[in-house]
């Protein structure tokens, strides 16, 4: 995929006397009172599960280590809409979000394109609706996907979504708040395959694998890329219909704050095609299962890939 980057944006005023702004004109200007390379504040946020936290602490690393600026990092904030709207009023500068997501939840588009489209419209609308940045993808695809236990989809050879349709009626499934309400997640599905589950139980997804292990839950929404798939034991049903879209995680960045920083771009970009589906999934299983610090599984991958000092 050839991604590219774009970076316009517009330059904060520091409103001082006449002569300190004649004084300071090469030290200051930016909202937090420098238009240096390399100094100021830049605040990263995440939502809340455990994938984007992940990615959030290496863009705080890489920064820190790439730069001399401030790091705040702000995890676990909320769902997509929470750090959307605080990127969009300034509350945070950049954080990691997914081609799908932004195509579907927040543009409204009512059906998946390419891979290269999808990048390429988001990046588009974005710039021109709220003057916000797509940097380059970071290589991994975490899609929806429809998880039950192994062993119920060896017992009645369910394979795909469209085979589970006849027992779901049967069943309880965890799904999390935002794919009840998101139409490239349980409404879509329940339009698309005509999917009805007997109960839907409103469960967090840092909990639903435990739930499914427990026998609480037969059904879930899962992420491709989720540590707790092979843990316990889950079969990832193929989307026969292709409804999921792909979601390629990039990060997502204020051009105001770019203006202003440049080298972030250069920085963060650092981690373009960098992580694999495979690799993606191990990270996340080495903070869910193996019960390591997000701070020390993001330190580890970076060190691993030449992109921090050990």
């Amino acid at each position: 995929m050839n991604f590219g980057t774009r970076r316009h944006a517009r330059v904060l005023a520091v409103g001082v006397a006449i002569v300190a702004t004649m004084l300071f004109a090469a030290g200051c200007g930016s909202s937090t009172g420098t238009s240096s390379p390399d100094t100021g504040t830049i605040v990263i946020g995440s939502k809340n599960f455990t994938e984007n936290e992940i990615l959030a602490q290496m863009f705080a690393d890489l920064i820190q280590a790439n730069t001399k600026m401030n790091v705040v990092l702000k995890q676990d904030m909320g769902g997509t809409l929470v750090d959307f709207n605080a990127l969009r009023s300034g509350q945070i500068d950049v954080y990691p979000d997914y081609t799908g997501t932004g195509y579907v939840e927040i543009l409204k588009q009512p059906k998946p394109a390419s891979e290269q489209a999808m990048y390429d419209y988001v990046q588009k609308q974005y710039e021109k609706k709220w003057g916000l940045e797509w940097l380059k993808p970071l290589g991994f695809n975490d899609t929806y996907a429809v998880a039950i236990p192994q062993s119920l989809a060896t017992k009645d050879h369910i394979e795909t979504i469209s085979q589970l349709v006849p027992y779901a009626s049967q069943l309880t499934a965890g799904i999390d708040a935002e794919c009840q309400n998101r139409p490239d997640c349980l409404p879509g599905l329940e339009k698309d395959y005509n999917l009805k589950f007997g109960q839907v139980l409103t469960i967090d997804h840092s909990l639903v694998y435990q739930a499914m292990a427990e026998g609480k839950i037969q059904a879930t929404d899962a992420f491709t890329t989720d540590g707790g798939l092979e843990k316990y034991h889950l079969a990832v049903l193929k989307d026969n219909k292709g409804f999921f879209p792909a979601y390629y995680a990039a990060a997502v960045i204020r051009q105001d704050f770019l203006k202003q920083h440049p080298e972030v771009a250069g920085v963060l970009n650092k981690l373009a095609g960098q992580i694999s589906d495979a690799e993606m999934e191990h990270l996340n299983y080495e903070v869910d299962i193996s019960k390591k610090s997000i701070p020390q599984v993001a330190k580890e991958f970076l060190v691993s890939k030449g992109l921090l000092k050990g």
